[in-house]
């Protein structure tokens, strides 16, 4: 999950809070600690932690990670950061994360996207062979690893408003767009897959705005499906005539307005009987 350092209060006490808050005082110098993999050491449960200095200016800050410094502008996102996480004398994990600064003032919020894996070094195999990955990365740089690497939580949690979820997207839909082509070029024959989640993504995000013609996300969804269309376009320009195309949705997508229970619905019109004494689950 991702990271808030931040001034201020957030419903953390809500169980159906999503995301990890560390509160931190409001100064213009702050050292507090990145949580990384947790491990057992002794029978006990331990948290690897990374220390992060955080130097406020004027409309940006210089944050210092293991040496290193960046400065990050309010609204805009770093590029991806390594981490490497001591585990004990013998094991280091190492993992990439990016960063956002959403507001320096009055309220300070710094977002810390969920640690990946590092694709160059990952602490286990996420390629088959298992080479590919750091190949990769050495080729074309870092990139997400995980599975859904959008972050609707901090969407939802407004963490994020819908222009900085838009500017994540973007970036990985920039990497996965590079990842496919270098590896089509390099494609002789047999079968081919690439996936791309954009149009789920968005429209799970997005679909709210629809009935909205004044909004400015109304024409979102319309926009990524063009996104796609693109790549299919470019893909016709790259293969050759022997090669078979195919463009594979694996669903649909409509508005969700309600939801029932099955069971409930079954048992409420004499369908389903539970037994006596047994508890409703």
């Amino acid at each position: 999950t991702f990271t808030l350092f931040t001034t201020k209060k957030y419903p953390t006490d809500d169980y159906t809070w999503r995301g990890k808050v560390i509160n931190i005082e409001n100064s213009s110098s702050i050292k507090t600690n990145i949580e990384g993999p947790k491990y057992s050491a002794l029978s006990e449960t331990k948290t690897a932690t990374l220390p992060l200095e955080i130097q406020k200016l004027k409309d940006e800050v210089e944050l210092v990670v293991q040496s290193k410094k960046l400065k990050l502008k309010k609204g805009k996102f770093s590029d991806w950061v390594s981490l490497e996480f001591k585990i004990d004398f013998f094991t280091h994990v190492k993992g990439i994360a990016k960063f956002y600064l959403k507001s320096i003032s009055p309220e300070f919020e710094l977002y810390l996207s969920p640690i990946n894996y590092d694709p160059e070094a990952p602490v286990r195999p996420i390629s088959t062979p298992s080479d590919f990955s750091p190949k990769l990365s050495r080729e074309l740089g870092k990139f997400s690893t995980l599975g859904l690497p959008h972050d609707t939580w901090a969407l939802e949690e407004d963490v994020f408003d819908e222009d900085a979820f838009l500017a994540q997207a973007e970036s990985i839909l920039s990497e996965r767009r590079k990842i496919y082509y270098s590896q089509l070029a390099k494609f002789k024959n047999g079968l081919f897959v690439a996936y791309f989640g954009m149009p789920d993504t968005m429209s799970h995000m997005f679909w709210r705005f629809l009935d909205d013609p004044k909004s400015k996300y109304v024409n979102t969804i319309n926009d990524y499906y063009g996104r796609m269309d693109e790549i299919v376009g470019e893909t016709l320009q790259r293969v050759d005539s022997n090669t078979t195309l195919i463009v594979l949705s694996d669903h649909g997508f409509s508005s969700f307005d309600y939801e029932m229970n099955v069971n409930s619905w079954l048992k409420e019109n004499g369908y389903l009987v539970l037994k006596e004494d047994e508890r409703r689950g």
